[in-house]
């Protein structure tokens, strides 16, 4: 029998090809081509399922909170914010709607008759605390380093009148009486202690600011006076 020559060239190319291994780059063949070609069946693998990261909720802050939150920071009893809100949207300012609230008990009736007597504005030099045994509201002086159950009555712009007649030796509560009574007049301040040598007023008797007027009030049996109980008087 005769048998056909093949040239080389041709044997080589009919030759079968040997297994070619997966992720082999052939000649003239891109990487992504010879592993799409030779890829191997996927075997799926158990994997975490990514949770994304939940943003906190915010939440409506309860007035309760909220009046926490304040008393902490300011050392006021713990104030109604609804109550505050109410009173400021009366036109009274924040600070005297705050005091007047933690003044009583955040009875909006009885804090608004109180707002209505136009007190003086407590001085940034003064900070209303509550006594954590007694519960009962005090006042701190900051610059002077000393506390007092009566609310202050001398306003920020006559503290350097203050000042000066505390400067000279006065007691602080004649010179407190006398310079509320004269509206800030510290030269009509000064001559009335010098002239009349008031003692001071007991501290059964606070003195308050109504209305631009002199109220003494007389704090065992809550009775009050428009003129000065003791002499001397204005």
């Amino acid at each position: 029998k005769k048998t056909q020559w093949i040239p080389p060239t041709v044997r080589q190319q009919q030759q079968p090809k040997p297994h070619q291994p997966a992720n082999v780059q052939l000649y003239g063949q891109s990487l992504h081509q010879a592993n799409f070609v030779n890829r191997q069946p996927a075997v799926p693998v158990a994997r975490p399922i990514h949770q994304p990261r939940q943003q906190p909720m915010v939440h409506q802050v309860t007035h309760t909170m909220a009046s926490m939150q304040l008393a902490k920071k300011c050392n006021f009893p713990p104030v109604n914010t609804q109550s505050l809100y109410t009173l400021t949207n009366m036109g009274f300012g924040s600070d005297l709607a705050k005091e007047s609230l933690a003044r009583n008990q955040n009875n909006i009736q009885n804090a608004i008759q109180w707002l209505s007597t136009n007190p003086v504005p407590l001085s940034p030099s003064w900070d209303l605390r509550v006594d954590k045994k007694s519960h009962r509201l005090y006042y701190a002086n900051k610059e002077g380093k000393f506390t007092q159950w009566d609310r202050p009555i001398i306003s920020q712009k006559h503290e350097p009148m203050l000042k000066s007649l505390l400067a000279m030796g006065f007691p602080r509560r004649c010179a407190v009486e006398a310079l509320a009574h004269y509206k800030g007049d510290a030269q009509a301040a000064t001559n009335w202690i010098l002239y009349n040598q008031p003692k001071p007023l007991p501290s059964t008797y606070a003195i308050l600011v109504e209305n631009g007027a002199i109220i003494y009030l007389n704090k065992t049996n809550n009775q009050r006076y428009s003129t000065r109980p003791v002499k001397p008087t204005f």
